[in-house]
């Protein structure tokens, strides 16, 4: 039983951390996909909301992360 216990504990520990980690690089992507969506607005035309912008430019964001994270997982297996 000690042993849940203690499983338990780590998973919500870590939880915590992930997410107090995770917080300003949330607000940082937010700002980043404000601005960058901002600048697409102005350049391509306002007909399209702000809103499509910042969401375009957070699928952008998680695309380039995603390709970032596969690339240093190949490079770490060496294949």
């Amino acid at each position: 039983m000690k042993q849940s216990f203690t499983w338990i504990g780590t998973k919500v520990g870590l939880a915590i951390v992930i997410v107090v980690l995770l917080r300003p690089l949330i607000d940082l992507m937010y700002n980043a996909a404000s601005w960058i969506g901002g600048g697409l607005r102005a350049f391509f035309g306002t007909e399209l909301g702000e809103d499509f912008w910042r969401l375009l430019t957070y699928a952008l964001l998680i695309g380039i992360c995603a390709a970032i994270g596969y690339i240093a997982d190949r490079a770490t297996k060496g294949t």
